[in-house]
C-alpha cells in the first residue's frame, strides 16, 4: 500500500499509523500512537515519560508488584 493523500497532514498521519498497526503480528500486544512535534521539547518529554510509565507498569504487573 502506498500513500496517495498528497500533502494532507491528517491523511499522512492516518497512513503512517495504519502502517504501524498492520505491522503488528501479535494482536495481543498493543501499539500506542501519539502525534507530536519533535521540535517541541515539552511534548517530546511528555511522550518519553508516558512510554517509560507504560513500560514500568507492564513490568511491575508481570512481577505481581502492581
Amino acid at each position: 500500500m502506498s500513500f496517495s493523500g498528497g500533502e494532507n497532514y491528517d491523511e499522512a498521519a492516518k497512513y503512517i499509523e495504519s502502517q504501524f498497526m498492520s505491522a503488528n503480528e501479535n494482536k495481543e500486544k498493543s501499539i500506542y500512537t501519539h502525534l507530536t512535534c519533535a521540535t517541541d521539547t515539552h511534548q517530546v518529554q511528555f511522550v518519553l515519560d508516558s512510554v517509560l510509565d507504560t513500560i514500568l507498569s507492564s513490568k511491575l504487573k508481570g512481577c505481581g508488584l502492581y
